[in-house]
């Protein structure tokens, strides 16, 4: 479909919706009360509803213009649960009148409409609207009048939602009229106003309509006036010439509704004011030309500073502490400061680290997890720069934080730069651009860089753990549509990521990505309070050059990762995907080879325990959840509980385990509770993790006294020979060739039912 097709069918669609609506205006149908679909003792129940012969309208759309509703899906499979909705026979009988009434105004004018009912059962009734749509009227001629005067009239009368030919519809008709009425309103001309008249040749089918303008004169805005209501006991605190300066509306200038309207919502983005106003001055014309008019902005101030601290605990940060302190008017005009900090893994992380018993036990033997995580930064937003309604805001910054099993990143200093695009992709569609400039470095196990990046000496992992600048550019997109922000129960969201790193951004040669990531979730409530909520979640990691496989380092905190409370819930944080295992020992042999030599392998047993395991993440990811959130029998206010499903796994493409089927996802069901709270629902979960513990690289790395752990292969059968190189304190130190060491160790089977649960406590709904 082309795009000017595209731009066509949007007028379509909500002209459809825009005729619904007034069918239920239009229709008498009597008081609300009159309007009770939902069930008394002795009522009968509307089982199903359906309709037959529309072939130019889906049911949704004639079903959202009646009243008589079928009792919710649930009601009807398992006839427990769920909305019992019952007929109103007066309400069913003016039905018939308001499908008839909008199939007119659409151009069907020889419509029929009959009703099918059956009673399956006493006190139960199955309908059918059955639609003889008949022949349409198609729109013959469309002619203007009153533009005479104005400027350029084709580009007020070019794509509007119907043209000569179309099927004559009224709703689009009206669509039109609206139209051009804004059009003219964003020229220059506040008063316009648009008539329509019609005539129809029901014999010829034929239907000729014109539109009649008024547009009034050509105006500009001889002055705006700025009333600033201070809060209750100060003084103002933003001058008119700020409130004019953001509103970027000029004295004489041409009268601009669009204008008006963006200036009003750049007013409500600086957070300075409570309420925005804009209007016009009805008595202004006094002394003035009628093509003059007064614009009149009213103001209420918001309170120009904000501080705020919050306490928090979870599974992975242990006790963690957050404040943010915001001035919107930093140094005058409007200008925004925001100071922010955060700390977590208080309790367990140096130099905090005075209870760790308060913390979960899964994180005492985290390595990432012994040092405090921190963030502080400065943010800095100038209203108006360089003429651009929205410039960038920069922020200067100082962090280390950590993730669970993989790494840690330590970054001195950083700054990046922020900017939004509010009609990025559309109206719905805003688009964040980030650029960030990073100085710093990123800790992460021998064995993650010995296995992802074949970096096993410690002067080759010394040379990409020492500080460095990574440059990243990232654009994220999100459409979201649903009734709640936090808690969401109807709507869908979607989000589209792309991270880049180069030469070309910035980053230090050697270093190079592109991460793309993709999510949809949708949120449907089947009845008053139960909700069915569904994400998918794909992910891919390519080169800086978009290869499928890239040659410059990526970062392990670019690498994707799967696994944890907001992933799929029956495994632990990261560690879906591919692991490597440091085991606890090895076994040295000698094997004889050709020609009589002895060579020494060092191998670990499966059934061998292991210290811990490293996530190494993956280059392609994908994770799938489904959930059913319902309130609780007890306390049915304050908590929800939850039964869910999740799926996902990630993978290192162009290595020889890279199977992508439908075998190698992982399942795990499992149940949660949520508790209401002001910062949203506490949540609970529980994930049941039913396979084995996966295969993967295993090496050693006991620390000697005096000297640098030694980092080995040991995975079953593996083929790198090792040499003795020296003997300390009756240990041999070997030597090991260069080889690939292959993901050969698999614990032991887990047994029994608690031990395959997995437990995770955090704020906020998974998805």
């Amino acid at each position: 479909m082309s795009v000017r097709a595209l731009v066509r069918r949007a007028p379509t669609v909500l002209a459809g919706w825009f005729a619904v609506a007034t069918v239920a205006l239009t229709v008498p149908s009597g008081t609300a009360e009159a309007q009770d679909i939902y069930c008394d003792p002795g009522d009968t129940e509307v089982r199903s509803l359906r309709f037959s012969g529309n072939d130019a309208f889906s049911d949704d759309i004639l079903a959202r213009g009646i009243v008589t509703e079928a009792s919710s899906l649930l009601r009807r499979r398992l006839n427990v649960v769920g909305t019992k909705r019952c007929l109103d026979e007066n309400q069913f009988r003016l039905d018939v009148a308001r499908l008839i009434l909008f199939y007119r105004r659409s151009g069907f004018f020889q419509v029929q409409v009959d009703t099918i009912v059956q009673r399956p059962a006493p006190l139960t009734m199955d309908i059918v609207f059955a639609v003889n749509e008949g022949p349409t009227l198609a729109l013959d001629s469309l002619g203007f009048t009153g533009l005479h005067d104005v400027a350029e009239p084709a580009r007020i009368t070019n794509n509007l939602p119907i043209e000569v030919g179309d099927r004559f519809d009224q709703y689009k008709l009206d669509s039109a009229r609206v139209a051009i009425e804004r059009r003219l309103r964003n020229r220059g001309y506040p008063r316009a106003q648009v008539e329509r008249t019609f005539t129809v040749d029901t014999a010829a089918q034929l239907a000729s309509a014109v539109l009649h303008v008024s547009p009034g004169p050509l105006t500009r805005i001889a002055q705006v006036s700025v009333e600033i209501t201070p809060r209750a006991g100060m003084e103002p605190q933003m001058s008119p010439a700020t409130v004019r300066r953001l509103l970027r509306v000029r004295d004489s200038s041409l009268y601009n509704e669009r204008q008006l309207v963006q200036g009003q919502r750049d007013l409500y983005l600086t957070d300075a004011f409570e309420r925005v106003e804009i209007s016009l001055d009805s008595g202004f014309a006094r002394g003035f030309a009628d093509s003059s008019v007064g614009v009149i902005v009213r103001v209420v101030e918001a309170p120009m500073h904000t501080a705020r601290v919050g306490v928090g605990y979870g599974t992975l940060d242990c006790l963690r502490t957050q404040g943010d302190y915001t001035n919107v008017n930093f140094l005058g005009g409007a200008r925004r400061l925001e100071l922010a900090g955060r700390v977590s893994k208080i309790g367990i992380g140096a130099p905090g680290d005075f209870a760790p018993e308060l913390c979960f036990p899964q994180i005492r033997d985290d390595p990432y997890s012994d040092t405090l995580n921190y963030y502080v930064g400065a943010t800095f937003r100038q209203p108006r720069l360089l003429g651009l309604r929205t410039p960038p805001a920069i922020t200067l910054y100082s962090e280390r934080r950590s993730e669970y099993r993989a790494y840690m990143r330590n970054t001195p200093v950083a700054v990046s730069l922020t900017r939004v695009w509010q009609n990025g992709l559309g109206s719905e569609v805003p688009v964040t651009g980030v650029y960030s400039l990073e100085y710093g470095r990123t800790h992460a196990q021998p064995a993650f860089f010995c296995a992802v990046f074949n970096l096993c000496s410690e002067d080759d992992r010394a040379s990409v753990q020492q500080n460095q600048r990574l440059a990243v550019l990232s654009f994220a997109a999100e459409r979201g549509r649903t009734d709640n922000p936090v808690n969401p129960s109807q709507g869908t969201v979607a989000r589209l990521d792309w991270r880049h790193s180069s030469v070309a951004v910035g980053s230090e040669s050697g270093q190079g990505f592109n991460v793309i990531q993709g999510s949809v979730a949708g949120y449907h409530s089947i009845a008053p309070e139960w909700i069915v909520a569904a994400r998918v979640r794909l992910g891919i990691l390519l080169g800086s050059t978009f290869s499928a496989v890239s040659n410059d380092f990526v970062p392990p905190q670019e690498r994707l990762y799967g696994g944890g409370p907001n992933s799929v819930r029956g495994f632990r944080q990261n560690e879906l995907g591919p692991i490597v295992y440091l085991a606890r020992g090895y076994v040295a042999f000698d094997s004889t080879v050709a020609g009589g030599a002895q060579e020494t392998y060092l191998r670990a047993s499966p059934v061998n325990d292991y210290d811990r395991t490293v996530a190494t993440g993956g280059n392609a990811a994908l994770v799938g959840n489904l959930e059913l959130r319902f309130p609780s029998p007890v306390l049915r206010d304050l908590i929800q509980l939850t039964t869910f499903l999740d799926v996902g796994e990630v993978w290192n493409r162009g290595s020889s385990s890279f199977n992508l089927g439908f075998s190698q996802l992982r399942w795990t069901p499992g149940v949660g509770l949520r508790a209401r709270s002001p910062v949203g629902p506490i949540r609970f979960d529980i994930g049941y993790n039913p396979y084995d513990l996966q295969r993967g690289v295993a090496y050693f790395d006991e620390a000697l006294t005096g000297s640098v752990a030694p980092l080995y292969c040991v995975s079953p059968g593996n083929t790198i020979p090792a040499t003795v190189v020296e003997v300390v304190n009756g240990r041999a130190i070997y030597e090991q060739a260069d080889g690939p060491c292959p993901a050969a160790f698999q614990p032991e089977s887990r047994r029994g039912f608690f031990r395959n649960l997995t437990f995770h406590f955090s704020i906020g709904q998974a998805f």
